[in-house]
């Protein structure tokens, strides 16, 4: 999918050049580390490689300063609204900020206020269902927390991804597949609920993911059944 100048803009795409600063640390553009990112090594395989980048991208992102998180976000939400508005997005899924996240409830705000309709994860522990439930407001009453810290609706009106015109998802990493596929690949907290709702998607949705400059990395490991965005906003020009 193409966004012109808006995506051109506000965007990561996968066509944008590509530098690797281990890979120049002495001088030599062609020089191949051992370990290329966090501790990551071309020898293990794409799950061991992307344990090992969790590890270290959490490290990362809780090393922002909470104030520059949320001016980023801000930023971040703000172009991803648009982005939304431009792809005539009437039912979008976003997600419910935890932690160090990008926060998304400005979107989410936004959204509701421009008429959009508003549909969230709801995380079920050792199911590998992916329900999407409405939500009208971020009220905090609307919501209770479970074990984790994670909101979950009080009222839950189910919606099919069918609906869903554009999925916002968070991420840790994002970069080039490994594998050559034509997309941006997301690096999540492993659990596979975004690889599983993207596929059942719309061919015609949106697939984005909101997240800070410093999460993107020259290349990102993959398995055949991990999905791939067609966009990544952050807060860089």
């Amino acid at each position: 999918m193409t966004f012109g100048s808006l995506r051109d803009r506000h965007a990561y795409r996968c066509d944008q050049p590509r530098t690797d600063p281990a890979r120049e640390q002495d001088g030599n553009p062609h020089h191949e580390p051992e370990n290329t990112l966090g501790g990551v090594r071309r020898e293990d395989g794409p799950e061991r490689q992307k344990a090992a980048l969790r590890h270290h991208m959490r490290a990362l992102r809780r090393s922002i300063p909470a104030e520059q998180r949320a001016a980023w976000s801000a930023i971040i939400c703000r172009r991803a609204l648009q982005l939304a508005k431009a792809h005539s997005v009437r039912t979008a899924h976003v997600y419910l900020a935890f932690g160090d996240e990008v926060d998304a409830d400005p979107l989410i705000r936004a959204m509701l206020a421009s008429g959009m309709q508003v549909v969230v994860p709801i995380y079920l522990s050792g199911s590998t269902a992916t329900p999407c439930a409405r939500i009208t407001s971020l009220d905090e009453a609307a919501f209770t927390l479970d074990s984790r810290g994670l909101r979950h609706p009080r009222s839950v009106t189910l919606v099919a991804p069918e609906v869903v015109d554009a999925v916002f998802a968070p991420l840790l990493a994002f970069g080039p597949p490994a594998d050559g596929r034509p997309g941006i690949a997301r690096l999540g907290r492993g659990s596979g609920y975004y690889d599983r709702l993207l596929a059942q998607l719309r061919p015609d949705a949106l697939k984005a993911g909101l997240a800070f400059a410093c999460q993107r990395v020259p290349t990102l490991p993959v398995a055949p059944h991990d999905a791939l965005l067609d966009v990544v906003v952050t807060e860089a020009d």
